[in-house]
């Protein structure tokens, strides 16, 4: 079992970064809010990521954060 997270600077829609960083990890794990992408950072849309193996995804929350700039992407995952 793994899981993956973070800031990955990443869009899901720009043809470098899925290629080169989502994809070799599309292929081995499974993305807790898969297709949804939905913005994680207000002014560049999605850039953070929770990537699962070996887990059950059972959804995703994204909610401000007083914390920091970006939206907090909480995975909700079971074994």
């Amino acid at each position: 079992r793994a899981v993956v997270l973070g800031d990955l600077n990443v869009n899901p829609g720009s043809a470098c970064g899925s290629r080169r960083v989502l994809g070799p990890l599309l292929a081995r794990f499974r993305e807790v809010d898969r297709g949804r992408n939905r913005p994680t950072h207000p002014a560049v849309g999605k850039v953070d990521y929770v990537f699962t193996r070996g887990l059950r995804n059972k959804g995703a929350r994204i909610f401000a954060s007083p914390a920091s700039d970006h939206h907090a992407l909480m995975g909700f995952v079971s074994p």
